[in-house]
């Protein structure tokens, strides 16, 4: 994974990706969960998730 990354947080949802905004996975992956920032290994959690696929969406919102 060459690419540099970034998140934005965007009316609650959280998106990883990189740089280009372009999806080059088949697959995305979306982690829903109201209460994402009360995890203390949030971060180490969103690592690993992104070791698995290129372009995750973390959601705390389900109306999003």
């Amino acid at each position: 994974m060459a690419n540099k990354t970034s998140v934005l947080n965007i009316e609650k949802k959280l998106f990883v990706r990189t740089h280009d905004d372009e999806n080059k996975e088949n697959i995305t992956l979306i982690w829903f969960d109201p209460n994402i920032e009360l995890h203390e290994d949030i971060e180490k959690t969103k690592e690993q998730l992104r070791l698995i696929n290129d372009y995750v969406i973390f959601s705390t919102d389900l109306e999003q």
